[in-house]
C-alpha cells in the first residue's frame, strides 16, 4: 500500500475512533451502559489498526502528521454527530417580565411549564420553568426570543428525573406545522 493510501486510512481510522470515543464518553456520563460497551469496542478496533500502521512505519512522518490529523477532525465530527443526535433532557428557566402570553404559548405547544413570581433589582419578575428534550431546546429559545428580546434564560442538562410518565406531545418543529395544515 503506497504511503498516501496508507496515510488517509490512518486519518479515517483516527477520525472514527475519536469520534466514537466522544460518543462513548456521553453514553457514560449518560449511565447508557450497553451503548457504551459497544461504542467502545468499535473505538478500540479502529485505534488499534491506525496506532498498529503508525507503529510499522515510523520513519515515514506523513502518517505521524495523518494520525494527528485524524485526531483533531475526530474532536470535531464527534462533536458534530452528538449535536445532531441531541440526545437527553435539559431544565430551561426563563426569567421574563412578560410572562402571560409566552405561558399560553407554550402550553398550547404541549410543554409542561411551571410559573414561579419572584423580586428583580426593579421590580417583580417571573421564572418559567420547564424540561425537554434536547432536540426541542432551540425551537422553545426562538419562541422565548421572539415573545421578549430582553428575556433572560438558562439551559442546564438532567442527569436523571424521576419515573413519571412524560404526557403525549403533540409533534413539534416541521413535523407540527404538516400536521395543522
Amino acid at each position: 500500500m503506497d504511503h498516501l493510501a496508507l496515510a488517509l486510512l490512518i486519518v479515517l481510522a483516527r477520525v472514527g475512533d475519536v469520534s466514537l470515543g466522544t460518543l462513548r464518553t456521553i453514553f457514560v456520563v449518560k449511565g447508557k451502559r450497553g451503548e457504551a460497551v459497544i461504542t467502545g469496542f468499535f473505538e478500540a478496533l479502529l485505534w488499534v489498526v491506525a496506532v498498529g500502521k503508525v507503529a510499522t512505519n515510523l520513519d515515514q512522518p506523513i502518517l505521524v502528521v495523518a494520525y494527528a490529523t485524524g485526531y483533531a477532525v475526530g474532536n470535531f465530527v464527534g462533536l458534530t454527530i452528538e449535536k445532531k443526535l441531541a440526545m437527553g433532557n435539559q431544565v430551561l428557566r426563563v426569567f421574563t417580565r412578560k410572562s402571560g402570553d409566552l405561558l399560553t404559548l407554550l402550553r398550547d405547544r404541549e410543554h409542561r411549564v411551571t410559573k414561579f413570581t419572584g423580586e428583580g433589582r426593579e421590580s417583580a419578575i417571573d421564572m418559567l420553568l420547564m424540561k425537554a428534550k434536547r432536540r426541542h431546546v432551540s425551537e422553545i429559545v426562538s419562541l422565548v426570543r421572539e415573545h421578549d428580546q430582553e428575556a433572560f434564560f438558562f439551559i442546564d442538562d438532567i442527569g436523571e428525573t424521576s419515573e413519571r410518565a412524560e404526557p403525549f406531545l403533540s409533534p413539534f418543529g416541521w413535523m407540527g406545522r404538516v400536521k395543522k395544515k
